[in-house]
């Protein structure tokens, strides 16, 4: 079974959101919270979603990887000092 995620919608988010989301990676949206914190915005119940997709990212990467055969290395310590920077 095909599972095309880039036809869905997303429940409860706008079409202008929508499309910026499908335009920018997950990287863009950590830098967007970033910056909205710069400028004094209360992020925190966003900066747990942006932790959340990375991880989403990462594991699909991962998952795309493996399917494909090719060669995975781990980045153990950098994955561990992310894990402590966002906890």
């Amino acid at each position: 079974m095909n599972h095309d995620i880039r036809n869905k919608r997303l429940r409860g988010v706008s079409a202008a959101d929508e499309a910026w989301l499908k335009e920018h990676t997950v990287k863009d949206l950590r830098n967007l919270c970033f910056e909205m914190y710069e400028l004094g915005e209360d992020v925190s119940d966003m900066v747990p979603l942006v932790n959340y997709m990375e991880s989403l990212e990462t594991k699909l990467v991962t998952e795309q990887r493996l399917m494909s055969g090719e060669k995975i290395d781990f980045d153990v310590l950098g994955l561990v000092e992310r894990e402590s920077a966002y906890a």
